[in-house]
C-alpha cells in the first residue's frame, strides 16, 4: 500500500507539470486487411514496381491466413508467430499451382521470399503502432528470417559484344540495357529518364537525374561507347527510352 501511495503522488506529479503522457483513444477495432492494402496502394503510387509486388505478393499470403474481420486488437505476438509459421509451411504461388502431369508439385517459399514478406508484415505493424492504433507493439522479440546471399550473374566483354551484334525486335529495350551496361544506372532510373537530364558539356556528355531508390542527385558523365544508345534527341520532358516498360 506504501508503494502504491508513492507511485500514485508521482503520478499527480507528472500530471501537475503536464509532463505525464495520457494514453489515447486507441483503434483496435481497425480492419487490418483493408489497412494493409491502403499501405499497398501507396506503395504503388511511390515506390519501384518490384517493391510494390513484393507488397502485393504478402497481400496474398496475408489473404490465406486471416480473413477480412480479422482486427488489430486480434494481432498479437502470438499471430504474428503464426504467420512466420506459415510462411515457412505454405505452397509457393499458392494461388497458382504448377501442374505436371496432372499433378500439383509442393514448392515452398524462398528464404529471400520469406524475408521479405515478413519484412512487409513488420512495416504494417510498426506504422499502426506510430498511427496509436495500436497500443502495445507485438513483435517485440520476434524475430524475423535471414536473408539468403543471392548469387549474382555479370556479362563478360564478349557476351555485351554478342548482344550488340544480337537483332531485337525491342529497339529501345536492347538500347536501354546496353546503355545500362556501360553506366551502370538502374533500370527504374532508364525507364524515367527524359532529355532535359541528358546535358552536353563541350566534348562529353552528362546524365543528372535524381535516383528513384535512394532519392539522391547524381551526375555521370557517360563514355562514348554508351552515346550511340540513345538515339536521336528530343523534347526536353520527352523519355528517352520510350516505350521502354519491360517487368520481370
Amino acid at each position: 500500500m506504501a508503494q502504491a501511495k508513492a507511485i500514485k503522488s508521482e503520478r499527480i506529479i507528472e500530471l501537475t507539470k503536464g509532463s505525464y503522457e495520457v494514453l489515447q483513444a486507441y483503434k483496435g477495432n481497425t480492419y487490418f486487411l483493408p489497412y494493409y492494402r491502403k499501405m499497398c496502394e501507396e506503395r504503388f503510387r511511390d515506390d519501384s514496381q518490384g517493391n510494390w509486388g513484393n507488397w502485393r505478393s504478402c497481400l496474398r499470403y496475408l489473404e490465406a491466413y486471416c480473413d477480412e474481420s480479422t482486427t488489430f486488437d486480434e494481432i498479437t505476438t502470438e499471430w504474428i508467430k503464426g504467420f512466420k509459421k506459415f510462411l515457412e509451411t505454405v505452397e509457393k504461388d499458392k494461388h497458382k499451382r504448377i501442374e505436371k502431369g496432372g499433378t500439383n508439385l509442393f514448392q515452398s517459399l524462398s528464404l529471400n521470399s520469406k524475408h521479405s514478406y515478413f519484412n512487409k508484415l513488420k512495416a504494417c505493424i510498426n506504422q499502426a503502432f506510430e498511427e496509436h492504433i495500436i497500443a502495445v507493439n507485438p513483435l517485440r522479440g520476434i524475430k524475423g528470417f535471414k536473408q539468403d546471399e543471392v548469387v549474382r550473374e555479370h556479362l563478360d566483354w564478349d557476351e555485351v559484344v554478342k548482344l550488340n551484334d544480337t537483332p531485337c525486335k525491342y529497339p529501345y529495350l536492347k538500347n536501354a540495357f546496353l546503355f545500362s551496361c556501360f553506366t551502370g544506372i538502374r533500370k527504374i532510373d532508364l525507364q524515367n529518364l527524359v532529355w532535359s537530364e541528358v546535358q552536353q558539356f563541350g566534348g562529353f556528355t552528362r546524365i543528372v537525374w535524381k535516383q528513384k531508390k535512394t532519392g539522391g542527385q547524381e551526375y555521370l558523365d557517360i563514355p562514348k561507347q554508351a552515346e550511340m544508345y540513345l538515339g536521336v534527341r528530343g523534347k526536353a520532358d520527352e523519355k528517352v527510352f520510350s516505350g521502354f516498360k519491360y517487368s520481370s
